[in-house]
């Protein structure tokens, strides 16, 4: 077996040095960061999208509620340091020390945080001993079309850094698991407190992707000594770890109901509920995320193949695996979910073409193949921009 993965399914190893490793990473975000900047100039002779030279910048209604706490921090007010007010408190940040007008803070900021997803792509690319195929990735990934309908110029909502902290987290793992240092294994315990005081559904996300680091750690160490500590880690979890708001929130996505009813001395009260809502697009699902997107299913099928493919190869990528399940769990979840996929499946489909690189004689493949997904990828973006809207405007909108 280990001799046919290989010959067939391994793709030889790559070094990189820090400095080519901080050249990629640069690229790879300012590129990201430039193609979120075309929505500006799609938008920019629409005077109904501006107001006294300012942006109109609330293309969320998540991007309101941030707003408004901003301008309640910036009035004196104070709300405590939990994952609710953490967007606001970014862009009072920013409004407060450099003296940006809120308006551009709020439409620019989404661009600049979301494209911080290319740095740790490019470290589990370095971690795999794959810096090249994690650096094309990077720049599918970066842009990929199921993540930029969630981080694009006036999103601005907690999903801009929802990828960047578990992936930030797996990254850590890798290189702990590579460089057998305790260190990188602290970092990525700290990547998921982030995640958990940036983002309030972070649990369940966090408690997956611990569990797959402790299942996965043994058998890439070979150590049946962690083996045991960590399946005695594990079972101590359990009992002392209160999982119930972890179950709890599950079940509120998966069971959510259209209304909230509270019952009040005057009389019965009726509220949307919000979880309700967060299938943005019922009876979707990660191969086709909205019918005006172009040739997305294909790109999902062919890197999620790659993805198995790669993991044959190199195990230690299992870890990502409970976030292509997630993107995959749109179907029941909520179109916002495919998201978490986004960098799983760029990995996937550049170490396809390397794959067929490596058959067919070396012949340029994953160069070639990366301009042909980012050209897709940057298709679909004019399609989603040109139906982007502030949500003043939302009936004009044709995507969910």
């Amino acid at each position: 077996m280990q001799r046919f993965v290989k010959k067939y399914l391994y793709v030889d190893s790559q070094d990189a040095s820090l400095r080519t490793l901080s050249l990629y990473m640069i690229a790879a975000y300012l590129f990201a960061v430039g193609i979120r900047l075309i929505l500006w100039y799609q938008h920019a002779d629409i005077d109904a999208y501006w107001l006294h030279g300012a942006p109109l910048p609330i293309y969320s209604p998540d991007a309101g509620l941030y707003g408004y706490y901003a301008k309640q921090l910036l009035a004196g007010a104070s709300y405590p340091l939990v994952s609710e007010y953490m967007p606001g408190r970014l862009v009072y940040f920013f409004v407060s020390v450099f003296g940006f007008h809120i308006d551009w803070v709020m439409f620019m900021l989404p661009a600049f945080l979301s494209s911080l997803i290319v740095i740790p792509m490019v470290l589990i690319g370095y971690a795999l001993t794959l810096p090249k195929v994690g650096f094309y990735a990077a720049l599918i990934g970066g842009i990929g079309i199921n993540f930029y309908t969630r981080s694009h110029l006036g999103y601005m909502d907690t999903d801009t850094l929802n990828l960047f902290f578990p992936y930030l987290a797996i990254a850590f793992f890798l290189l702990a698991l590579r460089k057998k240092s305790l260190l990188w294994g602290l970092l990525s315990i700290a990547a998921l407190v982030g995640f958990y005081y940036w983002y309030h559904s972070s649990l369940v996300i966090i408690a997956a992707l611990a569990a797959t680091a402790l299942l996965v750690t043994p058998f890439i160490l070979k150590s049946r000594i962690a083996g045991i500590v960590i399946i005695l880690t594990i079972i101590v979890a359990l009992f002392v770890v209160d999982t119930s708001n972890i179950v709890k929130r599950m079940g509120d996505y998966v069971e959510s109901t259209q209304a909230i009813t509270l019952h009040g001395a005057h009389g019965t009260y009726h509220f949307t509920n919000t979880l309700a809502t967060v299938s943005e697009a019922l009876d979707t699902s990660i191969l086709k995320i909205s019918p005006v997107l172009v040739g997305t299913g294909i790109y999902v099928v062919l890197a999620t193949l790659g993805y198995l493919l790669l993991v044959i190869a190199r195990p230690a990528l299992l870890a990502a695996l409970p976030l292509l399940i997630l993107g995959y769990g749109a179907s029941f979840l909520g179109m916002r979910f495919t998201m978490y996929a986004t960098p799983v499946l760029a990995f996937g489909f550049v170490y396809l073409l390397c794959l067929l690189n490596t058959r067919f004689a070396r012949r340029h493949i994953p160069v070639f193949g990366t301009v042909a997904g980012i050209a897709l990828m940057l298709y679909n973006i004019i399609i989603v921009n040109h139906s982007a809207a502030p949500c003043f405007f939302k009936k004009m909108m044709s995507l969910p």
